[in-house]
């Protein structure tokens, strides 16, 4: 059993459970590297509870009794991360295994966090040639922007219930939290489109999202500290739309950053308006006839000039020089996966004006 310490480490009911959504092998060990949880995969890989609690990281990882020759080595004991790799006996591949440390915020360390990953098969990198080895390698990378990922979101949410009293500071904590369990989602995206080259994204939850807190809470993500003044009208009668909440999280994300960024002078400002609409058939949107919801989302910077409006929405398209031109690519394919139109025209006096158009129910509106 993990003592006192490691047990408010982890708060049971909400990391826990989180960590039961993650695909990966992950274990917790306390400070003599002796496991005390497993998540859902973990337990499926390796016979369950009973044959995973009380034993090391080197018993399953290496299957020695005493540390391994490997062990020598490991950093995780100085703040590093340690990187193994487990032999898996079906499928006659190597899994990556990923430990990092759980430091006390006092100084020291209260555990360890596991973390193992898809095997990678030799053979097939070797028959499939430089495109394969590639795929293997931005794969691994994913994999690894996972872990750590998963490792930002266990210590914010530690650092959430050790500053009780700091109403801000938790506040801000929470935002961070919820960007990162975001990211985890969006990693798991780019990990399946590099698996099997899908290019659907995974919708992992419909149900009825509160699009007014939604926005709310990415643009006071966004424009926090920006000197940036944000207004919202919203006039809708129910709370907003049938939908996937994380994605459209990332959607008003990058809409309010892409605004953000085109704001240059200090009178700045972006306004979202929330409003419902019936298309008939034939609607000049090419969406099925129905009831949706609008999403205006205005800004006074520089606008975009005619000639770009009808690319913005291609990948890589961009006129910035540091930009990836995937933003407003995500947006559109975002919203085209709930079933709705995303369009852009110049604002009435400057600035740009992206217009949103989502079904209410999905399962009802589906894009012809």
């Amino acid at each position: 059993m993990p003592d006192k310490d490691i047990s408010l480490y982890l708060t049971e009911n909400q990391s826990y459970e989180f960590l039961n959504t993650i695909n990966h092998r992950i274990m917790i060990a306390d400070a003599d590297r002796k496991i005390f949880f497993a998540n859902r995969a973990a337990m499926e890989n390796f016979g369950g509870m009973d044959s995973l609690a009380g034993k090391t990281c080197y018993n399953i990882i290496h299957g020695s009794i005493e540390p391994a020759v490997q062990c020598a080595t490991c950093q995780i004991r100085r703040g590093g991360a340690a990187a193994c790799s487990l032999a898996d006996a079906g499928q006659r591949g190597k899994m990556p295994v990923n430990v990092f440390p759980l430091g006390a915020p006092a100084g020291g360390i209260l555990g360890f966090l596991i973390v193992i990953g898809p095997s990678i098969h030799p053979i097939a990198a070797e028959a499939g040639g430089p495109d394969e080895i590639k795929n293997l390698y931005m794969r691994g990378l994913i994999h690894d922007l996972n872990n750590f990922l998963t490792c930002i979101s266990l210590n914010i949410e530690v650092a959430c219930n050790r500053c009780s009293e700091d109403e801000v500071l938790r506040k801000m904590l929470e935002d961070c939290l919820h960007a990162s369990r975001q990211s985890i989602h969006l990693v798991g995206n780019l990990l399946a489109f590099s698996r099997d080259g899908t290019t659907q994204r995974i919708i992992q939850s419909r149900k009825e999202v509160n699009l007014e807190h939604i926005i709310e809470e990415s643009a006071s993500l966004v424009f926090r500290n920006s000197g940036i003044e944000f207004s919202m009208t919203f006039e809708l009668k129910g709370k907003g739309c049938v939908g996937d909440e994380l994605q459209l999280c990332q959607l008003f994300n990058n809409l309010f950053i892409n605004a953000r960024e085109a704001i240059s002078d200090a009178n700045g400002s972006v306004s979202a308006r929330i409003s419902g609409e019936v298309l008939s058939a034939g609607n000049s949107s090419g969406l099925n006839p129905g009831n949706y919801v609008r999403i205006e989302v205005s800004d006074n910077g520089a606008g975009i000039p005619a000639e770009n409006l009808k690319t913005i929405f291609s990948p890589f398209f961009t006129t910035k020089e540091t930009g990836t031109g995937l933003g407003l690519s995500i947006c559109s394919w975002i919203v085209k996966n709930h079933g709705g139109l995303i369009t852009a025209r110049p604002g009435s006096s400057s600035g740009t004006v992206f217009t949103v158009m989502l079904p209410v129910q999905q399962e009802e509106n589906n894009r012809s």
